[in-house]
């Protein structure tokens, strides 16, 4: 998913980035712990990306529920939310960059 990314800023699709990689966090005092996928580093802060592999579409709560983790995250000022699933997202009406499997392997 990364190579993605990677692409797009090499297109000139995806501006301002400073670095592409992975993000995981560990916080002992909530015993909380998790990752995400892919994080983009910009100017104005940074894209956290989610990848999904379900055998449907993503669901609106789905979508919801895993932007809440990154609510869980101090250390980072997120200026975008997105997701990735393979096999794309049900009708939803939210602000989050949603990323189909067919935009993902074109």
């Amino acid at each position: 998913m990364r190579q993605y990314f990677s692409i797009q800023v090499r297109r000139g699709l995806l501006r301002g980035v400073r670095n592409i990689g992975s993000y995981y966090y560990d916080d002992p005092s909530s015993k909380t712990n998790g990752e995400f996928d892919v994080v983009i580093e910009t100017k104005d802060g940074y894209g956290v990306y989610e990848a999904k592999y379900f055998k449907d579409k993503m669901k609106e709560s789905d979508i919801f529920q895993e932007a809440s983790q990154t609510k869980k995250i101090k250390e980072l000022k997120i200026s975008r939310i997105g997701f990735v699933a393979v096999n794309g997202f049900e009708e939803t009406d939210c602000d989050y960059d949603l990323i189909s499997g067919d935009q993902l392997y074109a």
